[in-house]
């Protein structure tokens, strides 16, 4: 599986490595908020804009085309 992805903007093309996550930390985080004794281990906002960002792909994919997010 490869552990890279591709950046592009206008003519511009940039290959960029995927970082390494640690889902234990973030379900022990989240097992904590859930608990009642921490923070979220993401902001809800962010999370939203994760699944903006995502549905663009997934509509520049079927569509073949550079989709906007501001237009989601």
């Amino acid at each position: 599986h490869r552990r890279w992805g591709w950046f592009e903007q206008g003519e511009e093309r940039e290959r960029v490595p995927s970082e390494k996550g640690c889902w234990t930390q973030f379900y022990r985080q989240l097992h904590s908020a859930v608990q009642g004794q921490g923070p979220l281990p993401v902001e809800a906002a962010d999370a939203l804009e994760t699944t903006r960002i995502l549905d663009a792909a997934r509509l520049s994919h079927e569509r073949r085309q550079v989709v906007e997010t501001k237009a989601l």
